[in-house]
């Protein structure tokens, strides 16, 4: 099943690995969806705004690398300067395109559709489906969600009302 199948020995939440399994997550633009998609934004705006660091965490659980540096960009986006903005993008951008299993340019965080109806619909909103079988685990969550990594811009499958 895509490139997860080459992960087996991989530890994810149960809600990822449904995910994984499925080939699908969902998602609604209703709750707070911003439509960015590029990785480095989406990846910038968690770490930085939301103090989502686990991103750097998850991918040194998940596909290895130098400790040392995942640290360090990890540093760089806690103590986060318009100093440095040059460097973390830099460093993101060459981890995205050369660290990875797949060439990571967008980012797209998903959910199981309960998930996705219990917290984050809103009557009359629209839930996407989108296919998840080329896609990388940026961020694991659980239940609140994963941070799946594309090569190509992602695109609803399918969409309810």
């Amino acid at each position: 099943m895509g490139l997860f199948s080459k992960n087996k020995k991989k530890s994810y939440s149960p809600e990822c690995q449904s995910m994984i399994d499925r080939g699908v997550g969902f998602r609604t633009e209703s709750f707070s969806g911003s439509r960015v998609r590029d990785a480095i934004d989406v990846c910038i705006y968690e770490c930085v705004d939301l103090g989502n660091t686990d991103i750097f965490e998850t991918l040194l659980k998940l596909y290895g690398g130098q400790s040392q540096y995942w640290q360090w960009i990890k540093e760089w986006v806690e103590d986060y300067d318009e100093i440095y903005w040059q460097e973390v993008q830099e460093a993101l951008e060459d981890v995205f395109m050369h660290d990875l299993p797949i060439r990571v340019r967008y980012a797209l965080w998903l959910a199981p559709s309960d998930t996705v109806i219990e917290h984050y619909a809103r009557p009359g909103g629209r839930i996407d489906a989108y296919d998840v079988s080329d896609a990388i685990v940026l961020s694991d969550l659980g239940y609140d969600g994963v941070l799946f990594g594309f090569e190509k811009n992602p695109e609803p499958i399918r969409s309810y009302l």
